[in-house]
C-alpha cells in the first residue's frame, strides 16, 4: 500500500519520538500485539494518523475511546498540537490502570492539550463531543452503545475497521449517514466516517 498520500508535515519528528516511547514502554506494558512491534510505524502511527484529515475544520472536543497504547488518540494530539487543529479538549479514555499512567505520561511528554478518563466507556457523560474516534476496540453497534454518553447528531465519529466491516455496518439498527473511506494503510482496511447518528 502507499502510504505517502498521508500529510504528517511537522508532527513526524514527534510521532518518530511516541514510537520510540510506546517502544520502550511495551517491555512493561503490553501496548500492541508483539507481533507488530517491528512495524509500528505502518501499522499504527501511520494507520492512525490517516483519521486527521477527516477531523471537521470547526471541532473543538474528542473523544477517544479505549485509547489504549495511544491510538489513535495520542498520534491525533501530537498532529493537532504540531499541524495547529482546530482541537482544544481531547480525552483519551481507557479503564486500564497502566494503559492510563502510560497516557498520562504520554500527555506530559509531548505536552499534549489532553486529558485521561480512567474509567468505562459507558460511565464516562460529556456534553457537545463534535469527534469520536476507535479503533480494534468493538463491534459498531457496540461502539455506539457505549458512546451515548457522549454522542449525539451533531457529532463525527471516525472508526478504523477491518474486513468485517459490511457485516458490522449490516448489524447495526441506528440510524445514520455513514461514509465507507478505504485505508491507505491496510488492504482491506476501512475509516467509517458517521454522522446524524440517533441513538
Amino acid at each position: 500500500m502507499k502510504q505517502d498520500a498521508i500529510y504528517l508535515g511537522a508532527a513526524e519528528p514527534v510521532l518518530r519520538q511516541f514510537q520510540d516511547f510506546v517502544l520502550k514502554w511495551q517491555k512493561s506494558v503490553n501496548l500492541i500485539s508483539p507481533t507488530t512491534t517491528s512495524d509500528i510505524w505502518n501499522r499504527h502511527i501511520l494507520d492512525c494518523a490517516q483519521l486527521f484529515e477527516y477531523i471537521p475544520s470547526t471541532a473543538k472536543k474528542l473523544v477517544d475511546m479505549g485509547t489504549g497504547g495511544g491510538f489513535p488518540g495520542v498520534v491525533l494530539a501530537i498532529m493537532n498540537k504540531a499541524l495547529t487543529g482546530p482541537l482544544t479538549d481531547i480525552y483519551f479514555v481507557e479503564s486500564d490502570i497502566k494503559k492510563s499512567i502510560f497516557l498520562k505520561e504520554c500527555i506530559r511528554e509531548f505536552g499534549l492539550n489532553a486529558s485521561v478518563l480512567n474509567e468505562r466507556l459507558e460511565n464516562v457523560k460529556l456534553d457537545a463531543v463534535d469527534v469520536v474516534t476507535a479503533r480494534a476496540l468493538k463491534e459498531l453497534k457496540v461502539l455506539i452503545q457505549l458512546g451515548q454518553g457522549f454522542i449525539n447528531p451533531q457529532t463525527t465519529c471516525l472508526f478504523l475497521k477491518g474486513e468485517r466491516v459490511d457485516d458490522e455496518i449490516s448489524n447495526n439498527p441506528y440510524p445514520c449517514h455513514l461514509e465507507k473511506i478505504k485505508s491507505k494503510t491496510a488492504e482491506n482496511g476501512v475509516i467509517l466516517k458517521i454522522g446524524e447518528l440517533h441513538i
